[in-house]
């Protein structure tokens, strides 16, 4: 199995979790019956990457799905993720994860690597909560 070397991932709130990270997408899960008091009916992603201008990759899905995945992402590039739940178009809230995506061609579970790893991981930035999976 393959270790995220080089990346890194924000712990996420409580009900959420990323399925997985790639080089070129990841899928984000979340527990719909334990997030159904937020009532939400909808899921927001949206990936930002910072170059010369602010750059981002969006997307939607039904919040009844407790999975999205966001395409389109550039391999080895630090992303600021938004995760907003909605309801019939307003904000319910906004959660604010980091992460890198993998290299072009590396591919890990991170649910598996989070579990299988766990003496590899430490605190990066101890006050936001970013882990780093070492090799």
């Amino acid at each position: 199995m393959k270790t995220v070397k080089d990346g890194f991932v924000t712990a996420l709130p409580q009900h959420y979790r990323w399925i997985r990270v790639g080089s070129s997408s990841v899928d984000l899960g979340w527990d719909v019956d334990a997030l159904r008091g937020l009532r939400a009916n909808e899921m927001n992603l949206t990936a930002y990457y910072y170059t010369n201008s602010i750059n981002y990759v969006h997307r939607a899905v039904t919040f009844s799905r407790g999975k999205l995945t966001l395409d389109r992402l550039r391999p080895s590039t630090f992303y600021e993720m938004l995760i907003q739940p909605m309801k019939n178009g307003i904000l319910i809230r906004t959660h604010t994860a980091n992460l890198k995506t993998l290299a072009e061609g590396e591919l890990v579970n991170a649910h598996v690597v989070r579990k299988q790893t766990i003496s590899s991981l430490f605190i990066v930035f101890e006050h936001t909560g970013v882990i780093r999976v070492a090799a």
